[in-house]
């Protein structure tokens, strides 16, 4: 059975995810510690520093590995200060010179890359003939699978391999350009509250199933990566912070925030040490201006154990009506302000 993996990550930019350095997305970290866990080695690049290396250095490192895991999820291409995505180009180029199996993860599998405004995006059947496998999530459980397996279809990883993976796959930092500066970013759920509806059309949070991490798996996943060096982290995988474990999600479109569970999880994060960086993410205004009193504990929360700099993305797309209702926006302009 093929042991040897390679990882390149071609980062991550989702509307609940960043990964584009100076962030390390979950996603890459979770099949390294798959592979780690199905007794596979494995070694990581960036693509940034996989661009560095001379053809030489490059043919050696790609024909190391029995797998290459390319990863890309970046839905719409935006310009970075701290790194560039993968292109479709540099997938052939990398398929063309390995002489393993080729597997390109990520939304990338799903919706091809996505062009400039105005362009359609390479679809995934253009992308396919150049690769072995399409995988567009969970691409650890489906190299674990083929590791120890042999064989592997698309499945959703277990509760148990989330926390297991999220942390074996800790000490990928270490081989991260940017480390000790590497900002880990930190998922507590997959998918959005506003599944029940159909969600806004643009975007592809509420495509994905529902699915809640407990506080204590997520807090063991910070801990590991305090171990190897992190100090800078962001919560920010979650379409929208103050509905993490809400009450109603998936029965009520605006659930009620769960103060308890925020707080447990923010001090228990506190509790691991001393962090430079403790931000979050998004935060719905539908769910804000509907729960006032719930959401204004959780902003103190924020206040008392999130660190300087720390900001609640807001999103308003559009402040007209007839826009918001085509597009079944989140909220109106007057929840927002």
């Amino acid at each position: 059975m093929p042991k040897r993996v390679l990882i390149i990550d071609g980062y991550t930019d989702e509307p609940s995810m960043f990964g584009v350095p100076p962030y390390i997305s979950p996603y890459v970290r979770y099949i390294y510690g798959a592979v780690i866990d199905a007794g596979g080695e494995v070694k990581y690049y960036t693509i940034d520093e996989l661009r560095k290396v001379n053809h030489d250095q490059k043919k050696k490192i790609l024909s190391w590995a029995d797998i290459v895991v390319i990863h890309r999820s970046v839905i719409v291409p935006g310009k970075y200060l701290g790194g560039s995505p993968i292109t479709f180009k540099e997938v052939i180029q990398i398929s063309e010179q390995t002489r393993g199996i080729v597997i390109l993860g990520g939304s990338v599998a799903l919706y091809g890359f996505g062009g400039i405004g105005g362009h359609r995006p390479i679809p995934p059947s253009a992308i396919k003939e150049h690769v072995d496998y399409l995988v567009p999530e969970d691409v650890d459980a489906f190299v674990y699978d083929l590791i120890s397996q042999g064989k592997a279809s698309i499945r959703p990883r277990t509760k148990n391999e989330w926390t297991r993976w999220a942390v074996l796959g800790s000490s990928l930092v270490k081989e991260h350009n940017w480390y000790p500066y590497v900002i880990c970013e930190i998922e507590t759920y997959q998918g959005c509250h506003r599944f029940i509806t159909g969600g806004c059309s643009f975007c592809m949070e509420p495509l994905k199933a529902y699915r809640v991490r407990d506080e204590k798996d997520i807090i063991s996943e910070v801990e590991a990566l305090y171990k190897h060096g992190v100090k800078y982290i962001r919560i920010g995988g979650q379409s929208c912070f103050y509905s993490y474990k809400a009450i109603g999600f998936g029965y009520e479109e605006t659930p009620k925030p769960n103060v308890d569970a925020i707080r447990r999880l923010l001090v228990g994060i506190n509790n691991i040490g001393k962090f430079k960086v403790i931000h979050i993410d998004n935060g719905n205004p539908n769910v804000i201006a509907n729960w006032p009193e719930e959401s204004k504990e959780i902003t103190k929360l924020l206040v008392k154990y999130a660190t300087d700099g720390n900001v609640v993305a807001l999103g308003m797309e559009s402040a007209d009506p007839k826009v918001i209702k085509a597009n079944n926006l989140n909220a109106t302009p007057d929840e927002v302000l």
